[in-house]
């Protein structure tokens, strides 16, 4: 199956309270693993930090999943906030020079620990609550509250974790995703007199939360 680019939403993901109760993963959810047993439920090779998606149509079909000693969840609940129109993608590692004397040509190591950032733009489609997880990574917002009163929220400097869908169709294949769990670096952000309000935004992925691409099978 071909990506078609023309299919891709940005999410912005809540973490629930990591769980560790029996019969806590339910089919057609997302989640993220804090705590995997060697002889668990969760899926094989999924570590902690990583995320997973509990079919509804696994065979055999499991509408729940009953976790053991040491496994943990958390309960990922996306929010559609933008309409994403590009995706610059840059993943780089960096060279040590390792050259000695007797070498005829420049010797290298290369480091294992890859660097992913890029920038994200489209189009707001939610609520400003959404808009504002990424406008307080930059900005200093203050906000009434019911009772006449304000909060203030300086710049924040953790993550937005978010998620990016590459296609979402239904029909036969592959369905690829994004997660994103991303420092916001930059934000320039339009409001136009009609029409939908754009906006771009440069990231970088924190390696620690453990970003990585999914491949979902229909």
């Amino acid at each position: 199956m071909a990506l078609n680019s023309a299919n891709g939403n940005l999410y912005v993901c809540s973490l629930g309270t990591a769980t560790t109760s029996a019969g806590s993963i339910s089919s057609g959810n997302w989640y993220r693993v804090t705590g995997k047993s060697s002889t668990g439920p969760l899926p094989a090779n999924i570590t902690t930090g990583y995320i997973f998606y509990q079919k509804t149509s696994a065979i055999p079909t499991e509408t729940t999943l009953d976790l053991t000693s040491n496994d943990a969840v958390q309960l990922i609940t996306q929010t559609t906030a933008a309409f994403v129109t590009d995706v610059g993608l840059s993943m780089t590692k960096e060279k040590f020079d390792e050259t000695v004397q007797t070498d005829d040509v420049k010797s290298y190591q290369v480091s294992g620990k890859p660097e992913k950032s890029g920038t994200i733009s489209g189009y707001w489609i939610d609520d400003d609550s959404k808009q504002q997880e990424v406008l307080k990574k930059l900005d200093t917002v203050t906000e009434q509250t019911t009772t006449g009163g304000y909060t203030k929220t300086s710049p924040e400097t953790s993550v937005v974790y978010l998620m990016l869908s590459r296609d979402e169709t239904t029909g036969n294949g592959s369905v690829y995703w994004e997660w994103l769990p991303a420092i916001v670096e930059n934000l320039q952000s339009d409001k136009p007199m009609e029409g939908p309000e754009s906006f771009s935004f440069g990231y970088t992925a924190k390696g620690s939360e453990q970003p990585h691409t999914l491949i979902l099978d229909n």
